[in-house]
C-alpha cells in the first residue's frame, strides 16, 4: 500500500514509527472484515485460479501459517545443493555475463580468474616479479594467449613502445615529472622491447 501524496494522521506517523509498518501490529475490526466479505460475495474465480489458491493454503496451513522460509534453516543436503548450483553458475552460464563487452577491468578480471594472479608469475620481458596483466594486441578479447605477466616497468615500457595512452595507476603523473617523449626515447633502446 503506498501512502505516496496522501495526508497521514499523528496517531498513523507514531504507529509507523513503532512498528515500520502501516498494518503490523494492528486488527482488522469485525466491520471491516464484513465489509471485505460483502465485497467479494459475488465474485467468480475459474478453477484454476480456485486450485491454486487451495494448494496455496493447504502449504500455507502446514507450515503453521509462515511462508517460505521463514523462521527455517536448510538442511545441509539443501546447503550443498545450493552451494554446487551456484559455482556450475560461473562465466558463461552466468546471467550477468557481458561477453566481450564487459571492458578492460573486466577483462582482467576474468584473466585473474582463469590464470591466477600477475605475481604469482614471472615477468616475460625482464624475469622480474610480475605485477600486472598486459593485454598483447590491446584488443581486450577473451584470449588467455593474448595477455602476458609483466612486472610495472615492463609493462610501462611495452605501452610507449606501441603508443598506448593509459599506463597503470602509478606512472600517471603530472606533466611536469612526467616527460613522455624522453622517456619513450630511452625506454626504446632497451633490450627487452
Amino acid at each position: 500500500m503506498s501512502l505516496k501524496g496522501k495526508k497521514i494522521s499523528a496517531g498513523l506517523k507514531k504507529h509507523f514509527a513503532e512498528n515500520g509498518s502501516h498494518w503490523k501490529g494492528r486488527k482488522q475490526t469485525k466491520e471491516h472484515t464484513e465489509k471485505i466479505r460483502l465485497a467479494n460475495l459475488g465474485r467468480k474465480r475459474n478453477k484454476a485460479t480456485i486450485e491454486k489458491m487451495k494448494i496455496g493454503n493447504k502449504i500455507f496451513f502446514e507450515n503453521g501459517g509462515v511462508r517460505g522460509m521463514t523462521g527455517k534453516k536448510h538442511s545441509e543436503e539443501s546447503k550443498k545443493k545450493i552451494s554446487e548450483m551456484g559455482k556450475t553458475r560461473t562465466d558463461e552460464l552466468s546471467n550477468n555475463w557481458k561477453g566481450d563487452n564487459c571492458g578492460k577491468s573486466g577483462m582482467h578480471y576474468w584473466v585473474v580468474k582463469k590464470r591466477g594472479k600477475a605475481s604469482e608469475h614471472k615477468c616475460e620481458h625482464c624475469g622480474g616479479q610480475a605485477k600486472h596483466w598486459a593485454n598483447k594486441k590491446h584488443d581486450y578479447k577473451r584470449n588467455l594467449e593474448d595477455y602476458m605477466p609483466l612486472c610495472a616497468s615492463c609493462h610501462k615500457k611495452y605501452d610507449l613502445k606501441n603508443n598506448i595512452k593509459t599506463a597503470p595507476p602509478e606512472f600517471n603523473r603530472s606533466p611536469q615529472t612526467f616527460n613522455q617523449d624522453k622517456e619513450l626515447e630511452t625506454l626504446t633502446q632497451s633490450p627487452f622491447i
